[in-house]
């Protein structure tokens, strides 16, 4: 019933399912608008307080256009994505170079509709952590296996990734997300101490692949695929040579953040993990400092 919908009356419906969520979920707003107003000191609490009431009304809009594009309407949404040629010729001459690719996203807009897209160009597999609710999360995973795109988690699958991304694949991480003290390092996002998985500047590293940001962005009320230049594998594997290539690659996002903050997923305690005395954190100037 939803894939036949008119697109303007899904995505009506999925604009007043936020608006819900917005209401309902008390807990998951103040951490949306504490987050915004630390990030954005500049901004004043009405300012605020809009994005975080847009940032809900586009996650309800994201669970429309996964609903109709599982529903395989006559026209997919995935038509209807523009890009410019001259970047998908950049990428099909890295492509052609033998080492794969590495795709750097984000929860940026629908990046499931990013990951459908880029699939019918190559072999498609993202690594991403769960989601929660389980049963949310659930959903996703089958909606991407019907895409024909097989989805790895973070954790105990480098292995996994390695042999991927070595037989020409494209690899899409998925790296805005919290990760806990024992497998990340502190690089900076929005000046604030963020812990991040550095596997993906290990694989560049280890594979000769370089990494790629790819975002989809809101153009117009339309999406559009953005593909940043391409960032080159790190020299060495050594821990603070990664952890200064995982401060490049969080930088990328959090320009497109900072460019479309209502975009993204305020409500997700990116800093939840704390440096510790001693660890090493990262600036966005390429310098850095220990934490005391």
């Amino acid at each position: 019933m939803h894939a036949i919908m008119p697109e303007s009356v899904s995505n009506r419906l999925g604009e007043a399912l936020g608006l819900l969520l917005y209401g309902l979920l008390g807990g998951k707003r103040k951490r949306a608008e504490a987050a915004l107003a630390r990030s954005f000191p500049d901004w004043d609490k009405q300012r605020v307080r809009q994005t975080t009431r847009s940032v809900f009304v586009g996650n309800g809009r994201f669970f429309a256009e996964v609903l109709r594009l599982h529903g395989r309407p006559r026209r997919s949404p995935l038509d209807l994505i523009d890009y410019r040629p001259e970047d998908m010729e950049r990428f099909r001459a890295i492509m052609a170079q033998g080492h794969g690719a590495l795709v750097l996203t984000a929860h940026v807009h629908n990046y499931i509709y990013l990951a459908a897209w880029a699939a019918r160009f190559y072999p498609m597999t993202v690594v991403a952590k769960p989601i929660r609710p389980p049963a949310l999360n659930d959903y996703i995973l089958k909606v991407w296996g019907e895409l024909g795109i097989t989805v790895l988690p973070h954790a105990g699958t480098y292995r996994k990734i390695l042999r991927a991304v070595q037989g020409d694949d494209v690899i899409g991480f998925v790296m805005d997300q919290n990760a806990v003290h024992k497998r990340g390092v502190f690089v900076s996002f929005f000046d604030r101490p963020a812990c991040t998985n550095p596997g993906l500047a290990m694989l560049s590293a280890q594979s000769g692949a370089p990494v790629v940001p790819v975002f989809l962005v809101r153009d117009r009320g339309r999406y559009r695929v953005r593909i940043h230049e391409a960032i080159p594998p790190p020299p060495d594997r050594e821990l603070d040579t990664l952890q200064d290539y995982t401060q490049r690659y969080t930088q990328v996002i959090e320009q497109e953040v900072r460019e479309q903050p209502e975009s993204w997923i305020w409500m997700h305690n990116r800093w939840r993990t704390a440096p510790r005395p001693g660890d090493r954190i990262t600036r966005t100037d390429g310098s850095c400092y220990r934490h005391e």
